[in-house]
């Protein structure tokens, strides 16, 4: 497979860490900032090609003034603002352009 065509998918911690930080409308310098560690590191962790530390998940709570159970539910995607909607994006997000025009003419035909 080329590398055009792989799928990249992200851990459910790099994807919830990256949903907060623009919930909380923070750029990756802004979080970093707020977590006192390097620009490099906030883009790693949301790249998945860090793992994210407790303490970091704590600070950015603290921070964004958010709790504990709102992690645990963007963790597994039951944000109380998360539906069908976000989950037919996601899974629009990652179809090829082939096959997106054949997604849409499915969905014009319901």
């Amino acid at each position: 497979m080329s590398k055009r065509n792989r799928v990249f998918v992200m851990s459910t911690g790099a994807e919830a860490l990256m949903n907060l930080r623009k919930k909380g409308d923070l750029s990756l310098r802004k979080l970093a900032d707020l977590l006192e560690i390097s620009f490099s590191r906030v883009h790693q962790m949301e790249s998945d090609k860090k793992n994210i530390p407790k303490e970091y998940i704590v600070k950015l709570l603290v921070a964004l003034d958010i709790s504990w159970q709102d992690w645990i539910f963007q963790l597994e995607k039951r944000d109380k603002n998360y539906g069908p909607r976000d989950r037919c994006h996601e899974l629009l997000d990652k179809l090829k352009p082939s096959k997106l025009e054949k997604a849409y003419e499915l969905f014009t035909r319901l």
